[in-house]
């Protein structure tokens, strides 16, 4: 869409800033790591094919507790925290299979608990970690675009996560418009670069061009020149939703006139996803 001040999308703070945090706390209590955005939120929601899990601490600090004073639960944080150093250590390794355990280790230890502080006081590591690990390949690749995702959700709008997000957004569109990259990776690489425009002030200036990048993505799903029904895999179909709740999610970010003119000139189109064979394309098109 043409970029003017009627087009422009909202800066942070302007509006929807209730629904944001809502969005948030509903990404954060998925339970499937294939997929990271969903349904059921103000603005826009996080399926089963955008979600992740936020199951058991894999940092295993529960012991230590045991050990310790149950009027002082220091020695449950420091050894929490230490075990989260070390997670961060073990992303560095030469193993593929280590450095992801690690990312989710991390991943999932971020989830268990607030660690604002944590990351704030570790930023410049954080950064590095999150930028080399987006440049890492398949499996490897899709950790770390939800790690980075939790991140920014940790931080939320802030300087910080305004400068790592710089640091991997240009490696994230990359991957999702990569048709060599595995769909369920480009699919959470699809819902953190969502994520980490919505959270951050670093996409205002070309939001149009990502949102041009996710409709020529869940595009692949409407109806054909003769009407008929693309057929995909069920991966290619949650790259799809993927991509169509992260371009939903930025539509807020328009402002109402020009979000509401783009929305009805994408209306027609959507509507063909309601024929789609794949429940979840079906939902983020409802």
């Amino acid at each position: 869409m043409p970029k003017n001040s009627n087009t422009r999308p909202k800066k942070k703070g302007q509006s929807n800033g209730n629904h944001r945090k809502e969005d948030i706390r509903s990404v954060l209590s998925g339970d499937d790591c294939d997929s990271v955005i969903a349904d059921n939120v103000s603005v826009t929601s996080y399926n089963s094919s955008a979600k992740w899990e936020a199951g058991s601490d894999d940092l295993n600090v529960g012991g230590a507790a045991d050990d310790c004073n149950n009027e002082d639960n220091g020695c449950y944080i420091d050894d929490f925290e230490g075990k989260l150093l070390e997670a961060i250590d073990q992303t560095s390794g030469k193993s593929a299979k280590t450095r992801q355990m690690g990312v989710e280790a991390i991943r999932k230890a971020l989830i268990t608990r607030f660690c604002f502080d944590f990351i704030i006081d570790r930023k410049v590591t954080i950064g590095d970690l999150l930028e080399h690990s987006v440049k890492r390949k398949g499996e490897e690749l899709g950790s770390a675009a939800i790690l980075s995702s939790v991140v920014f959700i940790t931080l939320g709008a802030s300087d910080e996560s305004d400068a790592m997000f710089a640091d991997v957004e240009s490696h994230l569109i990359a991957a999702v418009t990569d048709p060599s990259v595995a769909p369920a990776v480009r699919s959470k690489c699809a819902a953190a670069l969502g994520l980490g425009y919505f959270i951050t002030n670093n996409g205002l200036d070309s939001i149009d061009s990502v949102m041009a990048v996710f409709q020529s993505i869940f595009g692949a799903s409407f109806l054909k020149g003769n009407g008929a029904i693309p057929t995909h895999t069920a991966e290619i179909s949650s790259l799809h939703a993927s991509a169509l709740y992260s371009w939903t999610l930025l539509l807020t970010l328009y402002e109402p006139s020009a979000a509401l003119r783009l929305a009805e000139s994408m209306s027609k189109k959507i509507t063909e996803l309601l024929d789609s064979p794949d429940v979840d394309l079906r939902i983020a098109a409802g």
